[in-house]
């Protein structure tokens, strides 16, 4: 079917690559957060046995490994309520990127409570 964006203004138009921007970013955003999990989860667990005391392997460094995920996260979501305030301003459409702002909020404290399982565990 074709679509017909005669009858549509400005703002419909920015709206809707608004919210493909919102969509990118909060996925873009959750990617980099599981990569850099996945990557702390990795390397946490090699620090086990005789190779503890090797590089990156101590307490500090370890957490640090293990508390980037949320850290990205949390400021990712920081940045897409601020988009969204931005967007509300400009009376543009605000619900996509408050959407991908609590969207990222929720896997922050999600990535925070596997990060701080992972650092109980060792």
């Amino acid at each position: 079917m074709l679509h017909n964006s005669a009858h549509l203004g400005p703002r419909d138009m920015h709206g809707d690559s608004d919210s493909h921007a919102a969509t990118r970013f909060g996925f873009a955003a959750a990617g980099v957060g599981a990569v850099l999990l996945v990557a702390a989860a990795a390397w946490i667990s090699t620090c086990a046995g005789a190779t503890a005391g090797g590089l990156a392997c101590g307490a500090p460094e370890r957490s640090l490994l293990a508390l980037a995920a949320p850290a990205v996260l949390l400021v990712a979501g920081i940045r897409a309520f601020a988009r969204a305030y931005h967007a509300s301003r400009q009376r543009e459409n605000w619900r996509n990127w408050q959407c991908a702002a609590l969207a990222l909020m929720a896997l922050t404290l999600l990535a925070l409570t596997l990060a701080l399982s992972m650092l109980a565990r060792t």
